[in-house]
């Protein structure tokens, strides 16, 4: 099987994370990594932090979109590294996305003032730039709960007004009673999940992702993957959940993290 990380950060963008593009290439090679989703935040804190408050749009995407390409360059014939992004909003309060299969006119084409959109706002430009959005660590202290009829169900079509799925399972808070929940919630309504380590640097553990049959070779191809429910989840002793399963048969087990 292959094995995907859906969730990481790199110091060149995310001023949370200390990883060098070099150092998660190492990390995840050790860890038997297929390839990476580069999913750096951009936020409020992003345009602070890292000095970027003062720059035009253009300059912005430019940003954005080096973090990704230097991941890229590292990784060359030892990971697939495919690029997304993680995007706080203010309202509702205090909410995260995941979205895969992003490009520069994607950062474009969410504006200076991209904090400012609203879900559904974020939702729309996602799906119109062929992308699949997921509600990141949907149960981590301080987050917004969604609704659950904002989210499409396992078997329903894409929607244009509708999220993708969850982050079912954070592996850098080490909490497991809210990721516990998280899945126990997924599965009482019928979402759709994927878990993500959330990598930041060295002490956190590449642990999550999602396991495929066959490679994954360009960004197309992971979302028809993630649309064809063609993957199992990583979990904490491995893929449990077969390939198309989208749910866990059981909770987490006595393997120490």
């Amino acid at each position: 099987m292959y094995k995907y990380e859906m969730h990481l950060h790199t110091a060149d963008v995310s001023p949370c994370a200390q990883a060098t593009p070099e150092q998660v290439v190492n990390a995840y090679c050790e860890k038997g990594y297929t390839g990476v989703n580069v999913t750096n935040h951009w936020s409020r804190e992003v345009l602070h932090y890292m000095n970027v408050e003062g720059f035009n749009l253009q300059e912005r995407a430019d940003f954005f979109m080096n973090g990704y390409l230097k991941m890229k360059e590292a990784a060359e014939g030892k990971l697939s590294v495919f690029c997304g992004v993680e995007v706080q909003i203010d309202q509702p309060a205090y909410c995260e996305f995941l979205i895969y299969n992003i490009d520069r006119d994607f950062i474009l084409d969410l504006g200076m003032s991209f904090y400012k959109l609203t879900q559904e706002e974020l939702t729309r430009i996602a799906h119109d730039h062929g992308c699949l959005i997921y509600q990141s660590h949907p149960f981590r202290d301080g987050l917004t709960i969604l609704p659950t009829d904002i989210f499409r169900h396992v078997d329903e079509a894409m929607s244009r007004d509708k999220v993708d799925g969850i982050e079912a399972i954070n592996y850098s808070h080490g909490d497991h009673y809210t990721d516990d929940m998280a899945l126990n919630w997924a599965k009482e309504h019928d979402l759709r999940t994927i878990t993500g380590s959330d990598y930041h640097g060295e002490w956190n553990n590449p642990w999550g992702g999602i396991y495929t049959e066959k490679p994954i070779n360009s960004q197309s191809e992971l979302i028809d993957v993630l649309n064809n429910k063609q993957y199992a989840l990583s979990l904490p002793d491995g893929p449990v959940a077969g390939v198309s399963e989208m749910h866990p048969k059981y909770r987490f087990t006595s393997i120490k993290r």
